[in-house]
């Protein structure tokens, strides 16, 4: 859970980079928390890249 948190703040911070990191750590940990990110960060959410990552890593795990 801390990990969306970490990634959602880097990504507010807009070091994107880092944020992209801590969602992948989020992603392959607790995939099913990734809610954490909407709940909190509805506009990093909204990101592209955000909501592309999340797809393309639910589409591997299928």
């Amino acid at each position: 859970e801390i990990e969306y948190r970490m990634a959602g703040l880097y990504f507010m911070l807009q070091k994107a980079e880092k944020g992209h990191f801590h969602l992948n750590n989020g992603l392959k940990l607790d995939f099913e928390y990734y809610i954490i990110i909407e709940e909190l960060f509805p506009s990093i959410f909204a990101r592209k890249s955000v909501k592309d990552k999340i797809k393309t890593h639910l589409n591997s795990c299928s």
